[in-house]
């Protein structure tokens, strides 16, 4: 029972790091930009960016923050339902 649980967090941590991915590489298309000057833009360096774009989980949360607004995404934190206590 727990395996399973495991096995679909996986998938969804993989389908959200697609996800990411697709998306940084989307908007630097959009806009025109190179690994090179989205590092320069982000403060990160050159092949540092590529590796995460990459491996998007191996983002910390404040590179990701300088990376989305140089290409002017916005990140939402949305919180489900729950249960009414």
């Amino acid at each position: 029972m727990i395996r399973g649980s495991v096995s679909r967090s996986a998938d969804l941590l993989q389908q959200r790091c697609d996800y990411l991915g697709s998306l940084i590489d989307g908007e630097m298309r959009r806009y025109h930009l190179n690994n090179n000057t989205l590092a320069n833009k982000s403060l990160i360096a050159s092949r540092t960016l590529y590796d995460k774009r990459e491996h998007p989980e191996k983002f910390r949360l404040d590179e990701l923050y300088r990376v989305m607004d140089v290409l002017g995404m916005k990140m939402i934190f949305v919180r489900r339902e729950g249960p009414d206590e």
